[in-house]
Formats: C-alpha cells, structure tokens, sequence
C-alpha cells in the first residue's frame, strides 16, 4: 500500500515538474524573443517565438501576436496580419486594447511610408478588419490622398487617388480640361469673293487659331430643315494631298496639324446660295493644378 502511494507520488512529482519546466522554458523563450525584438534581431526573435509556439501544442496568442509584431518590424505586412489574426482566434487576452495597438501600428506606417495606392489599400482594409473607425479610415484615407496628390503633375495622375479624396477634390485641386472657342464665325455666298463661293474666314496665327485646335464648318439652310445637296468644300493647303476636301453630310472636322502664321483657312460654297456656314475654331484648356487647397486642408 505503501509502495503504491509512493509511486503516485512520484508520478505527480515528475509531471509537476515537466509542466514546470515547459512553462519556465516557454517564458525564457518569450523574454528572449522580445529582447531581441527591441534589439532589432529580427532572425532570432522569430527563432525563439516560434520555438515557444511549437511548445504550445494548441496553439497559443501571445506568440501569433509577438510573431505577429515581429514581422510588422520586418515589414513582412502580410505574415504579420496572419499571425495578429491566429492571436485573435485563439483568444488573446485584452482584444480590444490588442487591437487598438495593431491600428496605430498600421496607420502610423501609412502615415510615414506614404505606400503605393495597392498596398495602400490593403492597409485601410487590414484596419478595418482590425476594428478601426469607420470615421478615422475615412479622415486617414484623405490625408493619404491628399499627401499623394501634392505631388502629381495633372488631372490623370490624380485620378487614381479618387477612392480615396473623392470626386469632388480631384475636380477642385484639378480641374478638368475645358473647351474654349478661340474663332467662330457665320458665311453666307455674300461674304464670297467669286462666283464659286470661295469665302476667307481665318488666318492661321494671326486669327488665334494654331496647332493643336480643333477646327469645325457646320453647314445648315439659310431657311432651316437639314442640309442636303451639294457639299462645301474645304482648303486643307498645299502640304495635303488632295489641297481640298468636302463636308460630309455637311460637316467637317479637323484637329490642325499645321499653322503656317497668316495662311487663311478657305471654304467654298460650290455656288450654292442657299446655305449658312459657320467655321468654329475651338481649344482644350487644361486649367493649372490647385495645390495651394490641397495645403490649406491640411
């Protein structure tokens, strides 16, 4: 009976002290890792993170979540989150305050890395799923944006940062390009200066019209209704081949190419005394950026 107890005893003893010095080891395990966290030995903080993991058969959150910090340290983004996760969904102690501190270590590397507009993204949404405010991911999504786009030089590198400003940012910091009449003028076969109907209208240069514009002759009745018959012929000049060319249904379209300063640009009516014909030279003005909103805001 004696020797019964006794074996019990022992049995307890060496359990007793197997459980202890799993727990001691776990512990020195979990104080190095830290230790050389803060010492930025990256290689061996994970080494004996891992090490006191693997002796937590049922998986444990304080080492996922030292993992977990030391790969945000490594900027190894992605196994960090996973490991803050498994810390999550082992029921680390004190969520919220652990979560808190995830979000401030996301923002804070949104805030002084200024990332590319993927990985940027990916940031936001790792907040969110970490519980960060709705309100404070909308405000650190402008900053961002804001950041990003004092350093674009138009309107089509800033659009890209619209899922982040919004619409009506972009349009006020950068507007878009607007159409600006530089010619416009209506020609009846009064205004010809031969029986063919040949009419001048503008002057290259002189007139305003240059390369780059667009140039339109709409054709319509003096008495309304659609146009129909013969069509009106345009002078490209002598560097095309053929120097004329004719409406279309009456209409004509062209973006200038060449502007040689005081050439005039000619139509011709083909004797036809029934028509209006108005020539319209136009421009697209891209307004300059306005960065000077984009640094008040801040």
């Amino acid at each position: 009976m004696k020797r019964t107890i006794i074996s019990a005893m022992a049995i307890a003893l060496i359990f007793g002290l197997s459980s202890f010095t799993f727990a001691d080891e776990y512990a020195n395990l979990m104080t190095t890792a830290k230790n050389s966290l803060k010492a930025k030995m990256y290689g061996e903080a994970r080494e004996n993170a891992e090490k006191a993991l693997a002796l937590r058969q049922n998986g444990d959150p304080e080492a996922f979540a030292l993992l977990g910090d030391i790969y945000f340290a490594q900027m190894a983004y992605d196994q960090a989150m996973k490991n803050w996760q498994n810390a999550f969904l082992f029921k680390i102690k004190n969520p919220e305050k652990r979560k808190a501190k995830i979000v401030g270590n996301i923002l804070a590397i949104i805030r002084s890395t200024s990332p590319g507009i993927s990985e940027a993204k990916i940031f936001f949404n790792y907040a969110q799923e970490f519980g960060c405010p709705e309100a404070t991911i909308a405000e650190e999504k402008m900053a961002y944006g804001k950041r990003k786009l004092l350093a674009v030089k138009n309107r089509e590198e800033a659009l890209v940062y619209t899922f982040f400003v919004g619409q009506d940012l972009i349009d006020k910091a950068f507007p878009p390009a607007q159409i600006v009449t530089v010619f416009e003028k209506p020609y009846t076969f009064k205004d010809a200066f031969n029986e063919y109907g040949q009419i001048d209208t503008f002057k290259f240069v002189d007139d305003g019209v240059n390369v780059g514009d667009q140039v339109e002759v709409i054709v319509k009745p003096i008495d309304g209704g659609e146009f129909s018959g013969k069509e009106v012929g345009i002078w490209q000049g002598e560097k095309f081949s053929p120097p004329w060319s004719m409406t279309v249904k009456g209409y004509y379209s062209t973006i200038v190419e060449f502007a040689p300063a005081g050439n005039i640009f000619m139509i011709s009516l083909n004797s036809r005394k029934d028509l209006r014909v108005t020539v319209r030279a136009t421009r697209k003005v891209t307004p300059n950026p306005n960065r000077d909103l984009l640094v008040s805001m801040k």
